[in-house]
């Protein structure tokens, strides 16, 4: 003998958007930019790579990865800075993530940035890469013969 169910409507009791696993990712925003930037000023200025994620959640957590070419050019110890801003605050303890230090007269590589950020917050977010010279008599480049830089920012339930 065959079974028979019939019923008007089926509600699901969770859906993606309201599933709480701690530890998982919720969500993944990548932002980009590949044209070279040159500065000699002092003061921290964008490097075009930002990226904006708004968390499903006040008490999540937001990884920051990002990746991009540097280039410092100096011939007296000075150095580049890097960090990332959300929104006008460093997260960088008011300083820095990574100091490139020149002690030749040419430094140049692949970076990497990674923090893990509390924004406590379920508005719109923006993160932004910057840089910044030592002093006006350092050249900082970033993003080297117009190679791509990225930052991804992972949302994490808690």
């Amino acid at each position: 003998m065959a079974s028979t169910l019939t019923v008007d409507n089926i509600v699901g009791a969770a859906s993606a958007s309201t599933i709480h696993i701690p530890g998982h990712i919720i969500q993944t925003v990548t932002g980009t930019h590949s044209t070279q930037l040159t500065t000699t000023s002092t003061s921290y200025i964008t490097s075009g790579v930002t990226a904006t994620i708004t968390p499903k959640s006040s008490s999540s957590k937001i990884l920051i990865l990002s990746n991009f070419q540097a280039q410092v050019t100096s011939v007296n110890n000075q150095s580049g800075y890097f960090t990332v801003f959300r929104g006008s605050t460093n997260l960088g303890n008011g300083g820095q993530f990574l100091r490139l230090e020149v002690n030749v007269d040419n430094w140049f590589g692949s970076q990497t940035i990674q923090h893990l950020d509390s924004p406590n917050t379920t508005s719109a977010t923006t993160y932004d890469l910057q840089f910044r010279s030592q002093t006006s008599a350092l050249t900082t480049r970033i993003h080297l013969t117009n190679n791509t830089g990225y930052l991804t920012l992972l949302e994490i339930a808690q």
